[in-house]
C-alpha cells in the first residue's frame, strides 16, 4: 500500500514538473508572439523576464496580472 502511494506521489510530482515546463514554454511563445506583434524589443524584454512565484496553470496561485475592475463592486453597474 505504501509503495503504491509513493508511486502515485512520484507520478504526480513528475506531472506537475512537466506542467510547469509546458506553462513556461507557453509563456515564452506568447511573449515572442506579442513582441513580434508589437514590433518592439522592449515588450519582449519585459515579458521574458523570470517569473516570480510558482509556475502553475492556475491563475489563483501564480503571478498572473488580472485586468483592473471597473466600478466600486464586483457586480455590473446599474446605469
Amino acid at each position: 500500500m505504501e509503495q503504491q502511494l509513493q508511486a502515485r506521489t512520484t507520478e504526480q510530482l513528475e506531472a506537475q514538473a512537466q506542467n510547469a515546463q509546458l506553462w513556461l514554454a507557453n509563456e515564452a511563445l506568447r511573449a515572442q508572439l506579442e513582441a513580434k506583434r508589437l514590433g518592439s524589443g522592449r515588450r519582449k524584454a519585459l515579458t521574458t523576464a523570470p517569473l516570480l512565484g510558482p509556475a502553475c496553470c492556475c491563475c489563483c496561485c501564480s503571478s498572473w496580472a488580472r485586468p483592473p475592475r471597473r466600478g466600486s463592486g464586483h457586480l455590473p453597474s446599474a446605469r
